[in-house]
């Protein structure tokens, strides 16, 4: 079962977690990115209800997003809307 979503809009497009949304799954997608993707973590802001780390590879950047509905990844520039199309491909968690 696919417990992935990307929604693509005009401006930004985000790969949603159905099953992986509360704070502490956060950091199993970040460990995830981290350990099958080879991606680094760059920045983190963590807030009192939400989260936002930055996550690159090369030249690939997305942020990962936690807040009161769950987690997300956004593309961060169209150049790295690919990316999200292959983490959905081949997510098997």
């Amino acid at each position: 079962m696919m417990n992935l979503i990307i929604i693509e809009k005009e401006d930004s497009t985000q790969l949603h977690f159905n099953v992986l949304e509360s704070w502490d799954d956060f950091e199993v997608i970040v460990n995830l990115l981290i350990d099958k993707y080879n991606f680094k973590i760059i920045s983190k802001l963590d807030g009192p209800e939400s989260r936002i780390w930055v996550a690159t590879k090369k030249d690939i950047r997305v942020s990962i997003h936690n807040n009161p509905y769950g987690n997300y990844i956004k593309a961060i520039g169209v150049n790295n809307v690919s990316m999200l199309h292959y983490i959905y491909n081949t997510w098997d968690y």
